[in-house]
């Protein structure tokens, strides 16, 4: 079970992230060069359930798997930054399950 926990919150992860790109790189320049702002709103409504659901299953695993608070808030604050899904999906990778 903890191990299907493991793959569940790196795709939650994923998905969370490159919602975030897409609302950099693809809903903000649309707003700012073309001035059309129904991407970057609804993009940013899908992007803040999935942020939501991300902080969810974050603060969900912990039951599951062997991980202390600081790792926590690390993966907090590295889901804020573009790209930084990457860099969970490799600490995640170490994590051990709780047996």
């Amino acid at each position: 079970m903890s191990k299907f926990v493991i793959s569940y919150f790196r795709a939650v992860s994923a998905i969370e992230g490159v919602s975030l790109l897409s609302l950099i790189f693809l809903s903000m320049p649309t707003r700012i060069l073309f001035n059309i702002s129904s991407l970057s709103k609804s993009l940013g409504a899908i992007h803040g359930i999935l942020f939501l659901i991300f902080f969810y299953t974050l603060i969900s695993i912990k039951p599951w798997v062997q991980i202390s608070g600081k790792k926590l808030i690390t993966f907090l604050l590295l889901s804020m930054i573009p790209f930084g899904f990457i860099f969970i999906d490799k600490q995640v990778k170490k994590l051990e399950p709780i047996s």
